[in-house]
């Protein structure tokens, strides 16, 4: 019997790209009849999360680096869930070149909608290993 892990299939990344893309088109499909992008989505919770944990509203910066998303994309999405009144954007009183995001109560309860949704696929789609998966991909990216 021929070693089927042979070239991308002997990589663990090979799989974890994989996975990854079929998750995301998952979420993607899931997410779809709120009008939300998995990327909006993630911003949202972002900005949520943030808040709670801060107890005030996160600079647009910190959102981005908390995300790990681009600044310009970061930018972009933010001014996109602002004009569906999901976010807001303020002039931070302490530094004129910052904006201080807050989630709109509109923007908390599609958000809200949506972790339902995101839920109902990583039970789905990861199962009874979720636990044991979110903790050893937690290992490998440093978080």
């Amino acid at each position: 019997m021929a070693d089927e892990r042979k070239g991308p299939m002997a990589s663990p990344g090979y799989h974890l790209w994989n996975a990854s893309l079929r998750w995301t088109q998952e979420v993607a499909r899931a997410l779809s009849p709120l009008g939300l992008t998995h990327t909006q989505f993630f911003l949202l919770g972002a900005v949520s999360w943030l808040t709670k944990s801060r107890g005030e509203a996160p600079k647009q910066r910190e959102v981005a680096e908390f995300a790990r998303l681009d600044k310009v994309m970061t930018s972009q999405v933010t001014r996109a869930l602002e004009g569906d009144g999901l976010l807001t954007r303020a002039d931070d009183p302490d530094d004129s070149r910052a904006w201080l995001i807050t989630v709109t109560p509109k923007g908390r309860k599609m958000f809200l909608e949506a972790v339902t949704l995101v839920r109902e696929v990583d039970h789905r789609f990861f199962g009874s290993r979720a636990d044991h998966l979110r903790d050893e991909l937690s290992k490998l990216h440093g978080g």
